[in-house]
């Protein structure tokens, strides 16, 4: 989106609590970037207060000297301090959820000041249906808007450099190595189709995170060291989409998948659990995509075999879904985002002159 909004003229500025280390995608040279470098862990509540009063000032200052027309802000916690950072100067606050809040608590302090700071944002963007009742059903008065993930379209299936990938079929599971993602039980379900399924076919994760050594001791213990890698995070995933056949989603719970419609704009058949949220908001059943129930590994690892073996099956769903992702495409999401931001900086100017 920033690269985006620099590429029409607009002043964008990049504000993260982390290090510019850490950034992994490109970003514009033309996008002020400001990085806090305040990430560091409290082993007590005076340290936490301590360094989330940090945050807050140098945020604010950021904040100032970018002198914002607007500031949107993602991810719960970061909203909060956010909010706090602006109070008094005059600019409206658009925050967003990028998870589903029922299934991600951030603890009773946190949730007691989201609810205190949310109301007095300028408007909220969820991703989902049933996120958008939670909050409304937190903050009736709140200004709040459904505006799904926007996806880059892949039009051509170029691989840019090649892929560890051995001869064969594949199967692709993309996001953090974490218990969210439900990577263990994409593993089961594989486990599971072995031995009904080629031997041409294979599992190929992508991605990193704390429970990588979980999930190799669990390859090891089904046997599948030769049939299942996970290669860690990656630069360019679609060197792996795009040697591959199926994409699954197994997460315990997301906000709106970007994985799942990075699968689908690759041209991939996609299996999705029914999860909490997103996956039904994207997929036609048996049209663009198969959903299946939540967290079960078994009928995961019957549509695995199902898919496998029907070629024509894989084919029409491949087609369907890159036709259905199009709806996703930035071209009809960052619209959406610049009415919103439209409408919020008309209306603050307006306020400011019935002040006056």
């Amino acid at each position: 989106m920033a690269n985006a909004w620099v590429d029409k003229g607009w002043s964008v500025s990049l504000i993260t609590i982390s290090n510019s280390d850490e950034d992994f995608f490109r970003l514009s040279g033309s996008v002020n970037r400001y990085a806090l470098d305040q990430v560091s862990a409290s082993s007590n509540i005076i340290q936490a207060l301590s360094g989330n009063i940090r945050r807050i000032y140098r945020l604010r200052k950021a904040l100032i000297a970018s002198r914002p027309d607007v500031v949107i802000s993602f991810i719960d916690m970061v909203n909060v301090l956010t909010i706090l950072s602006v109070t008094g100067l005059d600019v409206p606050v658009i925050i967003s959820e990028r998870v589903n809040p029922v299934q991600h608590s951030i603890g009773g302090f946190w949730e007691w000041l989201r609810k205190k700071a949310y109301s007095r944002a300028s408007a909220l963007v969820v991703q989902e249906r049933d996120v958008r009742q939670w909050a409304l059903n937190q903050w009736p008065e709140l200004n709040i808007h459904v505006i799904h993930n926007p996806v880059q379209l892949k039009l051509q299936r170029i691989v840019k450099e090649p892929a560890p990938m051995s001869g064969g079929k594949w199967i692709a599971g993309m996001g953090r190595l974490e218990v969210q993602k439900g990577f263990d039980l994409l593993i089961d379900a594989f486990a599971m189709a072995v031995p009904d399924i080629p031997d041409e076919w294979g599992l190929v994760i992508i991605g990193e995170g704390s429970q990588r050594r979980r999930l190799e001791c669990l390859i090891n213990e089904k046997g599948l060291e030769d049939r299942v890698l996970l290669i860690g995070e990656v630069a360019i995933p679609e060197n792996y989409l795009f040697q591959s056949d199926i994409f699954v989603l197994s997460s315990r719970y997301e906000g709106f998948p970007n994985a799942l419609l990075e699968g689908m704009a690759s041209g991939l058949a996609v299996i999705s659990f029914n999860c909490p949220s997103g996956p039904a908001e994207i997929i036609h059943h048996d049209i663009d995509g198969i959903l299946v129930e939540h967290e079960n590994v078994k009928d995961l690892s019957v549509a695995l075999s199902k898919l496998i073996l029907d070629d024509r099956k894989r084919s029409e769903l491949k087609s369907a879904a890159v036709k259905n992702v199009e709806r996703f495409a930035m071209e009809k999401i960052l619209p959406q985002w610049e009415m919103l931001i439209e409408n919020m900086v008309s209306r603050c100017s307006s306020e400011r002159r019935l002040i006056k």
